[in-house]
């Protein structure tokens, strides 16, 4: 389902056609771009067995996939993103203060890192729970997204799936298969989002028969996120691998 999911976007992202002195609509398709990338990247990771990898790759698109929600539907936040990727920038520029002169180029004096910091002005840096929470997503974000950083930061929680224990509790290898259990609903998750993003992209540009090809997909994708939910419901801890 994500592999026909990725190739039904990939379809109707070549369709669009974007004017350049559309800066709104501009900006939404190189977020799409950005998040299909990450998209394609999971399924290619999920085939090599590395669910971890892909599970931290996604809390990527997922942030991204916050941001193309709520600027799609309030255009006026565009303004905010780019405050808070000034803001970000402006934070890299500040480290590079702290470094040692010896390990800095010669021509990043202190005058000139002040003023390129003070070019980009006051204001907030990269926050997703705002994002989430002005698409009303707060829910997602408290959830699956904390789910997924866990494997995208260095903390040892998930170590643990990397252990194969015995019936006695002792350990007896590694297991080379960690979050695999979490996946089948990580990459329903992913799929929903992604097909939401075809979505407003429908909107702009698209033919009868990717209307009827999108309704069809919709439909065995909502079946199957039942099983999923289903499988979850009578596994509540989740099979091992």
């Amino acid at each position: 389902m994500s592999q026909r999911v990725e190739r039904f976007v990939a379809k109707v992202v070549t369709q669009q056609k974007v004017s350049r002195d559309d800066a709104h609509r501009t900006l939404l398709l190189l977020m799409v771009v950005r998040m299909h990338r990450f998209f394609q990247a999971v399924l290619l990771l999920v085939e090599d067995g590395l669910y971890d990898s892909a599970a931290a790759l996604m809390r990527s698109f997922l942030e991204q996939w916050f941001v193309f929600a709520a600027v799609s539907n309030e255009p006026d936040l565009a303004r905010r993103y780019a405050v808070q990727t000034q803001a970000e920038s402006r934070k890299a520029l500040s480290g590079l203060r702290r470094l040692d002169a010896t390990c800095r180029a010669p021509e990043l004096t202190e005058r000139v890192l002040d003023d390129a910091i003070a070019a980009y002005g006051p204001g907030e840096g990269f926050n997703v729970a705002w994002w989430a929470e002005r698409t009303g997503n707060l829910d997602t974000y408290l959830t699956l997204y904390r789910r997924l950083s866990m494997h995208a930061h260095g903390a040892g929680a998930p170590l643990e799936d990397y252990v194969q224990m015995d019936d006695r509790g002792e350990v007896v290898g590694l297991r080379e298969t960690a979050a695999i259990a979490d996946m089948p609903g990580f990459l329903m998750a992913a799929s929903s989002m992604h097909f939401k993003v075809a979505a407003v992209l429908m909107d702009w540009k698209a033919t009868d028969n990717d209307r009827s090809e999108a309704q069809r997909l919709e439909l065995e994708r909502q079946a199957l996120d039942a099983q999923v939910n289903e499988y979850y419901a009578q596994s509540p801890r989740y099979r091992r691998a």
